[in-house]
């Protein structure tokens, strides 16, 4: 940017220059230029989302366009070779490049700093939100830190439509780790009401959830109610259970058979040692003798390991089919619904 002659140019066409750069690209110079930060204010650059991020070694803000991603990152780093001073909201910070990848479009930036600051990190999220228009903002916590409820885009009053706690879900053979996270936060969390709120986490102590949540992975079952768990409504479910647990579990399967949780997508059940597969575990669980997708369209679609056992189960009050998928260690219902129908049938064609 500093080698094109920008404000030599009418502001009109300044504006329109700026807004068919990427907002990720002409975030840095914002912070070198006050003149530029300036104008881009008057411009208000589309975004498509912002993330703030809380790990127990810094802190971050990622932004991210529809083809860059930005992340700037505040911590406790001990190289401090190559800084750079920037002017984030009149306030002077030393920071350094990590990455500028024009292949995979990544921009990334460290800000060293003798602690970790929620005060340099609200100033750059004040910083770019005076000429970005963010579209959504997420938060993603993998540390439970005690300062978590002093946020201050908690006191902004931020609508978030992504909270993710611990690591995000995904299906098909993937390691999910949890994170320790105290009552309070997590009933603090609830409260926000985002539009989604992804939970991995274990508590010391027992935590009924309150509100509806779209996917949620506990690994402490006194979290939830077994027994009752497909009604809280919720689409994805990852739980971990004892090997004695079987016929909690052989009942819930019922219950979504009988038509419990239209909502529901995916349900695991997982255990760290013992087995699962128990003579009692499929006790009055109708299965299919003519399923309509074979094992191989099942494998493929969900991602499944070639030695899972694999049922086709359904409802008799709308129709609906799933895999019940089978193992030593894990029990999935993994439900066909239109997404997964309509991607098998692109395969098929």
């Amino acid at each position: 940017m500093s080698r094109f002659p920008l404000f030599k140019y009418p502001r009109v066409v300044q504006e329109e220059i700026l807004r068919e750069i990427d907002p990720c690209i002409l975030a840095p110079p914002s912070f070198i230029s006050t003149r530029f930060k300036n104008l881009l204010s008057n411009v208000k650059i589309r975004a498509s989302s912002i993330t703030y991020e809380v790990k127990s070694t810094c802190l971050g803000i990622e932004v991210k366009s529809d083809k860059w991603s930005l992340l700037i990152e505040v911590g406790q780093f001990q190289e401090r070779y190559f800084l750079r001073r920037w002017n984030v909201n009149r306030i002077p910070i030393e920071s350094r490049i990590m990455m500028w990848d024009h292949v995979q479009r990544k921009i990334w930036y460290q800000c060293p700093q003798r602690s970790i600051s929620l005060e340099v990190l609200e100033n750059l999220d004040i910083h770019l939100r005076s000429f970005l228009r963010i579209e959504k903002s997420n938060l993603i916590i993998e540390n439970d830190i005690p300062e978590l409820l002093d946020f201050f885009f908690w006191k902004n009053s931020l609508k978030f439509d992504e909270i993710i706690v611990g690591d995000q879900f995904e299906e098909g053979g993937r390691n999910y780790s949890t994170i320790k996270m105290a009552p309070d936060h997590l009933k603090f969390l609830e409260e926000t009401t985002p539009n989604e709120l992804h939970l991995s986490v274990w508590s010391r102590d027992a935590y009924q959830i309150a509100q509806r949540i779209q996917k949620i992975h506990l690994l402490n079952p006194a979290m939830i109610d077994l027994p009752n768990i497909l009604s809280f409504g919720i689409e994805s479910i990852k739980c971990q259970v004892d090997q004695n647990q079987i016929e909690v579990i052989s009942q819930v399967i019922r219950k979504w058979v009988q038509g419990e949780n239209r909502n529901l997508e995916h349900l695991e059940f997982h255990t760290g040692e013992g087995c699962l597969l128990r003579p009692e575990l499929l006790t009055d669980v109708e299965r299919e003798l003519q399923p309509r997708f074979s094992s191989e369209e099942t494998i493929q679609i969900f991602g499944l390991q070639t030695h899972d056992t694999i049922f086709e189960i359904a409802r008799a009050t709308d129709g609906r089919r799933a895999a019940l998928v089978l193992n030593d260690r894990k029990i999935r219902i993994l439900v066909w619904t239109d997404r997964r129908i309509a991607e098998l049938q692109s395969l098929r064609t």
